[in-house]
């Protein structure tokens, strides 16, 4: 695990956005490269809300959390991607190829059990 702790310190970024794309926070890339991840992410997520949301739902369309979805997980030419949703707020984190979907998908979910702890 600390191998992989210190490949993904190299090649991990990390978003904080809200779930309109703007970005709240951000680790890893300048703040152009984040800002379109963030809008991608956002745009994603999104749409597969839409696609999930059943007629009869009384939450309003892009709620964040309705639905059945909590997590998207891509996998691209040049690199990987994880959005999750935490609260209103969603998460996205990027990796570069080498990075193992299963280990990003770890990440992802022990950022949203820290989130949701009480200290």
């Amino acid at each position: 695990m600390e191998a992989f702790n210190r490949q993904c310190r190299r090649s991990l970024s990390f978003q904080l956005l809200t779930k309109d794309g703007a970005l709240l926070a951000y680790s890893g890339f300048d703040a152009k490269d984040a800002k379109i991840i963030a809008a991608m992410a956002s745009s994603i997520f999104a749409a597969h809300q839409r696609v999930r949301q059943t007629s009869t739902s009384t939450l309003p369309q892009n709620y964040v959390g309705s639905g059945d979805l909590n997590m998207i997980l891509l996998d691209a030419e040049e690199g990987k991607m994880a959005i999750s949703a935490v609260a209103t707020q969603l998460i996205c984190m990027v990796s570069k190829t080498n990075v193992q979907l299963g280990m990003l998908k770890a990440k992802v979910l022990n950022v949203e059990i820290r989130s949701n702890s009480k200290y």
